[in-house]
């Protein structure tokens, strides 16, 4: 069975102390029920009412003695009977069933059920007015209880019980554990790493060491006596961690997921809670061990490995392996639950001319420019990727072909905007949609690759998408004609040796007019 715990069982003794007192004033009459005040109030309306008749007895009104009595019974509830006895014991009349009434009295005294006063007729004893009234306490059990005395006693009782429970209560709350814990454990406790709480039943802290305070930002003294649910605690699903600890059975210390304290709006810390009953002799639980091991930093380290492990150390996009391992969680995820996706494929125009024309460096910035123009356009839900050189790929949920022609278009308008010292940045788009035939998400990213170059191959700077291409698949992949290439070779170089001929004569930028008449004379 269950036992009260200690502040209850002090509480009830001193609550049964109380009532103890409290019926001891009771026995001994400093404490009454008022049943003597009764009895004068009940033998003063029956002298009130002997008088009256003692003055119709005189005049020989017996009418009107009967009348009182009469009407004494009718106006006093609490009056049974009544009625008018000479002094041989004829009676003259009565009202109710007096007889049987006044037949139950215990003594010829008068008491607080029945009361007897004289009648004089002039000076002589007449006879006597007799008066049964209800019992001021009713029968049994109930009508102990419903004693004033007993009343005042069982809520006096109840209200110090309530009254005590709660001094008590708080008292031990202020009590503080380290008086009884030497001095050497409070410092061994303190030279831990680990914050360390002693909890009791009801999950108080009854104890803490300074490294734990030092995570609350408070002093030890503040910490104890607190509910440990009442810390700023952010858990697995959100539980309460007084309902964590609960969970746990048997004597072995156990481990938890981390759980982050948050110390200031801005700031978390990451801990490692281990725990362990602590059992007296019955193998009855009587309170926690709990110690809690700051793993901030490492968990911060942690993160900035798995996000340099997952990212393109230049640009800060997805690296292809994370990219992949989205994709194809992506793609499973839009089949099984028939949801639209879609992908672009995007190619920075002439990069390789800049690196050529400006120096590596400037085409590592203009990479730069381009995947922050890529993310700041990019929705949350979408995944950025560096494909490959100058070459990028974004993978956008729950879009469907027309929606991810706009998306591209955002893009390409954000790409354009970039601003460079020395030269414009273009970029050519392609995209297409899941719904477009693709049966697997290499065949995706193969579609909006073959519309890319698409785009490139009809002047580039523009997205196209993959259901409106104006060739076959087949004429996609066939390459150029070599006069071609030759062709856009002798204009690059036309365009090289412009700018380095720009360079050497000091200039910063080109003229409109030569570039224009280079582009004339390459095309005759």
């Amino acid at each position: 069975m269950k036992r009260f715990g200690t502040t209850t069982r002090i509480a009830l003794a001193m609550s049964m102390w109380t009532a103890t007192v409290l019926l001891a004033l009771r026995m001994t009459g400093l404490l009454n029920d008022g049943a003597a005040q009764q009895i004068q109030s009940r033998t003063r309306l029956c002298e009130a009412v002997a008088v009256s008749c003692s003055q119709f007895a005189s005049r020989n009104d017996w009418m009107a003695v009967e009348v009182a009595l009469r009407s004494l019974k009718a106006r006093n509830p609490e009056v049974l009977s009544a009625a008018c006895r000479r002094m041989d014991g004829t009676l003259d009349f009565e009202t109710g069933k007096h007889s049987d009434h006044w037949s139950q009295r215990t003594s010829d005294l008068s008491s607080s059920t029945c009361i007897q006063v004289p009648v004089l007729q002039g000076d002589k004893a007449w006879g006597q007015i007799e008066v049964c009234f209800q019992s001021p306490i009713a029968a049994g059990l109930l009508g102990f209880l419903a004693l004033p005395s007993v009343k005042l006693i069982v809520l006096t009782s109840l209200a110090c019980m309530l009254g005590f429970s709660i001094l008590l209560r708080r008292c031990f709350n202020q009590l503080d554990p380290d008086q009884a814990i030497p001095e050497r454990v409070r410092a061994a406790l303190n030279t831990m790493a680990e914050g360390v709480v002693v909890l009791d039943e009801k999950f108080r802290i009854n104890l803490a060491n300074q490294p734990f305070a030092d995570m609350l930002g408070c002093s030890v003294d503040v910490c104890q006596g607190k509910n440990i649910d009442s810390l700023p605690w952010e858990t697995q699903d959100n539980r309460p961690l007084s309902q964590l600890l609960s969970e746990m059975h048997g004597d072995n210390p156990v481990d938890f997921e981390n759980i982050k304290l948050q110390q200031s709006p801005s700031s978390k810390r990451t801990l490692k809670p281990n725990a362990s009953r602590i059992l007296n002799k019955q193998g009855d639980c009587k309170g926690m061990l709990l110690s809690l091991d700051d793993v901030s930093v490492l968990e911060e380290q942690n993160e900035q490995l798995r996000f340099l492990a997952t990212r393109d150390p230049m640009t800060s996009c997805l690296n292809r392996r994370s990219f992949f391992e989205h994709l194809e969680q992506t793609w499973k995820s839009a089949f099984r639950y028939k949801h639209p996706v879609s992908c672009l494929m995007v190619d920075v125009d002439h990069f390789k001319g800049i690196n050529d024309s400006f120096g590596h460096a400037v085409g590592d910035e203009v990479l730069k420019g381009v995947s922050a123009a890529l993310l700041a356009t990019a929705r949350d839900t979408d995944f950025v990727c560096r494909y490959g050189g100058e070459e990028f790929c974004i993978l956008l949920p729950h879009i469907d072909i027309d929606g991810v022609a706009r998306a591209g278009e955002r893009f390409r308008t954000a790409i354009e905007a970039l601003q460079f010292p020395q030269l414009r940045v273009t970029a050519s788009l392609g995209c297409s949609s899941g719904d477009l035939g693709a049966e697997s998400a290499d065949q995706l990213l193969e579609q909006a690759d073959q519309a890319l170059y698409f785009a490139k191959r009809n002047g580039r700077n523009q997205v196209a998408r993959f259901d409106r291409l104006e060739a076959t698949p087949h004429a996609i992949e066939t390459q150029p004609p070599a006069d071609a290439i030759q062709s856009e070779d002798v204009l690059l170089e036309s365009i090289k040796l412009l700018i380095r001929d720009a360079r050497d004569a000091g200039a910063t930028s080109v003229s409109f007019d030569l570039l224009n008449a280079t582009l004339e004379a390459n095309a005759e």
